[in-house]
């Protein structure tokens, strides 16, 4: 049970990196859209 665990903790961390980085890359986005009008 413990093992289980841990991998899945570890899934969610990369998984929530991966999130912040499109977050991150989607607000880039928006600021430059803003930039052109």
């Amino acid at each position: 049970m413990e093992e289980k665990f841990k991998l899945e903790m570890k899934r969610l961390k990369r998984e929530n990196e991966r999130l912040r980085a499109e977050n991150a890359f989607l607000k880039k986005l928006e600021e430059l859209e803003r930039r052109h009008r």
